[in-house]
């Protein structure tokens, strides 16, 4: 089963469900280009100014068994089409507040309606942006920051958790290596653009942390449990491959943890999603597509947390 980032194919006999978390990329750009939303205009005595817009949507999933239910009860495509939409998020985010900063100035900016932000007149080089947001009960949801230094769209995904990656350096006979510079990179990457990494160090015990990774949409989370590929085409940024530097040790090419970004908080409601689909193509009379889930490659993890990531470096 192949899923994009943008939209998601559950085949049911001869229909097809296209599920779209939010407008697609291309439409996003383009309405963030002809309607820039609410804007940041500082002065610049002098110099290259830039422009930075983008959009924010918020992501957080709500797979609540209410909503399960009713999706696997749905009569038609269309009908779960649209429950899936409530279930796993990706509406613009009206009132949020995105922050860009360099290292001698910092601008917010609070998104429109349509999620759209815009700063104007930036001093060229590079900035850091990030969004931030206020749930009703009161829960910040943020996204990752991202590096810029040019004109260019960015767009910024709210979530409510983040997932962190954890586990020792260690050397062959089991002893800790301390100091070693640990970076996770998110694959597949894009053909475009620059490696998305988090960095940590590992500590007297050789354990080390990385933290703000994205959790994966349900729908991919459910697709993988069914036997479904994160490497697949248009599939991004669903794993972490986790690369080590320390001196006087080297890490074995074939050493080079792969780690999907799946932990417990996402595989049980991943589960329940994967349950609802099953019964709805059941019902359906598609069946054969949603088969029960077979034993899938995942690390140990608890809450929103991988742990046991154990990399052995040689001398």
């Amino acid at each position: 089963m192949e899923w994009t980032n943008r939209s998601r194919v559950v085949m049911v006999g001869c229909a097809v469900l296209i599920l779209a978390c939010g407008a697609p990329a291309q439409e996003v750009a383009g309405a963030a280009a002809r309607h820039p939303g609410p804007r940041s205009s500082p002065t610049v005595a002098d110099g290259k100014v830039i422009t930075i817009v983008g959009t924010v949507v918020d992501a957080t999933p709500d797979c609540s068994p209410e909503k399960c239910e009713k999706l696997a009860k749905c009569k038609s495509p269309e009908e779960a089409a649209q429950v899936l939409r409530e279930i796993l998020g990706g509406l613009p985010a009206s009132g949020a507040t995105v922050t860009i900063a360099n290292r001698e100035t910092k601008q917010d900016a609070v998104t429109d309606s349509y999620g759209r932000y815009a700063f104007t007149g930036l001093p060229a080089g590079p900035h850091n942006i990030y969004a931030v947001m206020v749930d009703s009960e009161g829960k910040p949801r943020r996204s990752t920051p991202k590096g810029t230094q040019c004109d260019k769209t960015v767009h910024l995904v709210l979530h409510r958790e983040f997932i962190t990656v954890s586990g020792r350096i260690v050397d062959p006979n089991g002893r800790a290596i301390i100091g070693a510079k640990v970076t996770g990179t998110l694959v597949p990457m894009s053909e475009v653009g620059i490696p998305d990494t988090r960095e940590g160090i590992s500590d007297a015990n050789g354990f080390y942390v990385l933290t703000g990774f994205e959790p994966l949409n349900l729908y991919r989370v459910a697709g993988y449990l069914n036997g479904g590929s994160l490497d697949a085409i248009g599939a991004l940024q669903t794993q972490v491959e986790i690369g080590v530097q320390a001196e006087g040790f080297r890490q074995d090419p074939s050493n080079v943890p792969r780690v999907p970004l799946i932990a417990e908080a996402q595989l049980i409601p991943g589960r329940r999603l994967w349950k609802a689909l099953a019964q709805f193509a059941a019902a359906q009379g598609d069946g054969r597509l949603w088969q029960e889930p077979q034993g899938r490659p995942l690390p140990t993890s608890r809450g929103n947390t991988i742990t046991g990531i154990d990399i052995v470096l040689n001398h």
